[in-house]
């Protein structure tokens, strides 16, 4: 039986001792303690599937490395995640979306932390560490799995990545503010202007690594580009 169900059953039974059992023999102490439970069993049941999709999302980037993408199936992912078919696809409704989710999980690096961290740096420095981030988990982690993350958007399958409110973004966002403030980037951009800039410059570098097969250091082409990049929104003192 699957575990699921197994979490399942053991609800469904709880439930059934509050419905069969007399009212009157059921103290609030019981159904409290009953309560307990059931959360508790829910909450364990929340992470085992956490769990199962952490081990999805690193198994089709380790597939993908291996064998390619086009060579890599739903069942070659489960089998190697110990996962169930039924599980996989109670997460994701295809490997594309598997796909898009490996990409997004870089979101969850922008901590509080590390939002502080670039707090305490010159704007033009957090953007910096903000964008090094990105890309050193794409260069580590993603690797050329972010090929197929461009294809599916390509393909008009998903435009999240577009989606303003995502931390990211958001970080992106702060950032360009605080420089628009003290004076480091042109009075007449605005901050969703320059986070947005950024973004752009951001996949043209991921785009071109990704073509060329990743034959050169992401991060180290990065740290290049970036002064040149930034002279087209920095104040002229700053130039």
């Amino acid at each position: 039986m699957k575990l699921e169900q197994c979490y399942k059953l053991r609800l469904y039974s709880t439930r059934s001792l509050i419905v069969n059992r007399n009212p009157c023999i059921i103290t609030s102490e019981i159904m409290e303690t009953i309560m307990e439970e059931m959360v508790k069993w829910q909450e364990e049941l929340t992470n085992v599937q956490k769990k199962q999709k952490k081990r999805l999302l690193e198994t089709v980037i380790e597939l993908v490395k291996e064998k390619g993408y086009a060579n890599v199936s739903v069942r070659d992912i489960c089998r190697t995640a110990e996962v169930s078919s039924g599980s996989f696809y109670h997460h994701y409704p295809s490997k594309e979306a598997l796909v898009l989710d490996a990409y997004y999980h870089i979101d969850q690096y922008v901590t509080k932390e590390f939002i502080e961290k670039c707090e305490k740096q010159p704007p033009r420095d957090s953007i910096r560490s903000l964008l090094g981030l990105y890309l050193k988990l794409i260069d580590e982690e993603i690797g050329l799995l972010v090929k197929e993350y461009y294809r599916v958007m390509l393909e008009g399958m998903n435009i999240s990545a577009l989606d303003p409110h995502r931390p990211y973004y958001q970080a992106l966002c702060a950032q360009a503010e605080r420089g628009i403030q003290d004076g480091s980037f042109r009075g007449e951009c605005e901050a969703k202007e320059i986070a947005e800039y950024f973004m752009r410059f951001l996949r043209s570098e991921i785009f071109d690594w990704a073509i060329h097969g990743g034959e050169y250091n992401l991060v180290a082409q990065f740290v290049k580009d970036y002064e040149w990049a930034l002279r087209g929104i920095a104040a002229s003192e700053e130039r």
